[in-house]
This record gives structure tokens, C-alpha cells and sequence, in this order.
């Protein structure tokens, strides 16, 4: 066994006859099963360090990890719209009716719509073309594009994905995930 206080992003680059050791037919890890079987015949194996952020979002609870990490600004990328107060970053065509209230960190994507006493809390991102009814509360949500969030919801910690619509006064809580082109009803 080999301890070592790195990470492997799955990014390989093999010589083609490395293939020819995995066995065809059943389930096969390249570092469980793979990278042992080279080391033993004694075959090169090289690695290359780098520097920087990273994070497997191989889970539900990775994936928002990462999206807090990227808006508390725990890792540097490049996120497209301007920086508003309090870390409100609002891209192009996006309208915040007067009435609502939004605390950053935040995200809200181009042309969003967000109507009158709408709640966007800390930690929430919205895709693109997302659109928030009135008095909807969102916090620590993460909206993909094309959503349509309708009034009194409310959302907490909720991953919603593309083109999903959000019924009046529908709750979606803590990890819950609405996949692409679905329909929660009022």
C-alpha cells in the first residue's frame, strides 16, 4: 500500500498496451485494481502535483460544497456578472423587483426575475432564466436554468434542476433534489 497525503482527480494518460491488463467482462478500479498490478510487475507510474483547489463532488452534499466554496470565495473562479454589495453577483439581465430582499453571498444568473417581497438568502445561486414569485424564500439553494420558483415557496439547502417549475407555497428542504423537467405542484 501506498499513503500519501494527495488526491487522484481520475485524469490518466496511458500507453495503449495498459489496457490489455484490464480484464474485460466484470468490474475493474483503476486505483484499487489497475495501478497496483502495474506497480507489482514494475512498470512506470508517474504522477504530477499540482497546486490549487480541488473537490470531489462525487455527492450530493460535495456538490454543494463546492458551490459554498466558490461564493464564499474559498476558491478563486472566475464568476460572470457584477459584483453588487455584500458579495451579490448579478449578471445581465436580471431584475430585482425594489421589494425584495437579497443577502450575499449570491448568485443570480442573467435575466433572472425576482418579484416583489422575494427572499434570496445567503449561500443561494440562480441559473439563468430563473424566475422567483413573489414572497418565495429561498436560502442555500441552488437553482440550475430555466426554473420557475412560484409564490410563497420556499427552499432550503434544495438543488432544483433546469427547466423544473416550483408550485405556490411548495417547500423543498434540506438536500432535496428536483430534478431536470420536473413539476412540484402547489
Amino acid at each position: 500500500l501506498v499513503f500519501s497525503d494527495q488526491v487522484n482527480t481520475g485524469i490518466y494518460i496511458l500507453e495503449p498496451e495498459i489496457l490489455d491488463l484490464i480484464p474485460k467482462g466484470h468490474p475493474y478500479d483503476f486505483s484499487r485494481d489497475l495501478f497496483p498490478k502495474i506497480l507489482a510487475e514494475k512498470r512506470p507510474l508517474y504522477g504530477v502535483t499540482t497546486a490549487g483547489y480541488w473537490c470531489d463532488i462525487g455527492n450530493l452534499s460535495q456538490y454543494r460544497q463546492a458551490q459554498e466554496d466558490i461564493l464564499y470565495g474559498r476558491v478563486k473562479v472566475k464568476i460572470i456578472g457584477t459584483e453588487q454589495e455584500n458579495k451579490i453577483i448579478v449578471d445581465v439581465g436580471a431584475h430585482i423587483d425594489s421589494q425584495a430582499h437579497i443577502e450575499g453571498p449570491a448568485l443570480i444568473g442573467a435575466h433572472c426575475r425576482i418579484g416583489p417581497g422575494a427572499i434570496v438568502g445567503p449561500g443561494t445561486v440562480l441559473g439563468p432564466y430563473t424566475q422567483v414569485g413573489e414572497r418565495a424564500s429561498l436560502k442555500k439553494a441552488i437553482i440550475w436554468d430555466n426554473v420557475y420558483i412560484g409564490p410563497d415557496a420556499g427552499l432550503r439547502g434544495a438543488v432544483i434542476c433546469s427547466k423544473s417549475s416550483i408550485g405556490k407555497q411548495a417547500q423543498v428542504f434540506e438536500d432535496g433534489v428536483i430534478g431536470d423537467g420536473c413539476q412540484v405542484e402547489a
